[in-house]
């Protein structure tokens, strides 16, 4: 009995695999840009083929594969795409939509990089159409380093952003002349982390820090400072709603970096990890409150 279920299992799984694909579902071949033909294939019901054309939002399933680094760099508007574990998808240039099709729109377990890089007109956004969602998997990593809006992605977040992973990774990334934006009011965050890879140090101040009255940010993970970065960062925290920012992790200020406690203040349940600068104004409640569950 015990090899026959063992069979019956074994069997299940195979044709699951085999039959998990559909006809019009695009995966990745190799490292290239999204508007190359060299980039994809597809299923054509019964086997994977050479692409003919690239994906469009009224395609299947569309998989970044592990190792594949694919580029955005021309206008496109995307639907139903898996950026599996190990694999990246990098909006550089061009537009980028994403249309609301069945279930979530585009899966993150790899990597997004909200990288858009065309200097004249910084502040385009990804554009959620009406519905359109995403989700980050319990170790996928959204990475911004665009001067563009963070709000839309807590709001097209699928069941809402407070149900984000801890484990997930938000990360501002400072490649360039660009500050990476971030949102207080109702923003939840998985992991997060500031990390600085230009010639100077980094303020982060204005729409890179916490700021207003309205409410407070929510990290449900680690906040790190510094990160791998190879420059210094200097986050303010100056929001000045009752509820001081909330870190339910580790707060990690890395050597050369600061954390300017201002506003309201922090509250951190796991431990602060102090190897630059924690820093207080004159001016503020500025409370560091720490809690344990």
């Amino acid at each position: 009995m015990k090899k026959a279920l063992f069979f019956v299992l074994t069997l299940t799984l195979f044709c699951s695999q085999i039959f998990s694909q559909a006809a019009g579902d695009y995966r990745s071949v190799a490292n290239g840009n999204w508007s190359a033909l060299a980039t994809w294939e597809t299923y054509n019901g019964a086997a994977w083929v050479p692409a003919v054309a690239v994906p469009s939002s009224t395609d299947g399933v569309i998989t970044i594969r592990n190792t594949h680094t694919v580029a955005i760099t021309a206008n496109v508007t995307i639907d139903q795409v898996v950026v599996a574990s190990g694999g990246i998808l990098n909006w550089t240039l061009g537009t980028c939509g994403i249309a609301n099709g069945a279930g979530v729109d585009l899966q993150v377990d790899g990597l997004f990089w909200d990288n858009y890089s065309n200097l004249p007109f910084p502040s385009l956004s990804i554009a959620f159409n009406a519905g359109a969602t995403w989700q980050l998997g319990a170790n996928g990593t959204l990475r911004r380093s665009a001067n563009n809006a963070s709000t839309n992605w807590q709001n097209a977040y699928q069941g809402g952003i407070a149900t984000i992973p801890a484990t997930s990774n938000w990360v501002l990334y400072k490649n360039n002349t660009q500050n990476p934006l971030i949102t207080t009011t109702g923003a939840f965050y998985g992991n997060l982390t500031l990390e600085n890879y230009t010639g100077g140090a980094w303020a982060a101040t204005g729409g890179s820090s916490f700021m207003g009255a309205a409410g407070f940010a929510t990290i449900k993970g680690n906040f790190d400072l510094g990160g791998a970065g190879t420059n210094i960062v200097n986050f303010l925290n100056q929001h000045t709603h009752v509820q001081p920012t909330m870190v339910i992790g580790n707060l990690t200020v890395r050597a050369g970096s600061a954390y300017l406690n201002y506003g309201t203040g922090t509250e951190i349940q796991g431990n602060l990890i102090i190897n630059g600068v924690y820093n207080y104004d004159n001016n503020d409640p500025r409370k560091t409150v720490f809690f344990r569950k």
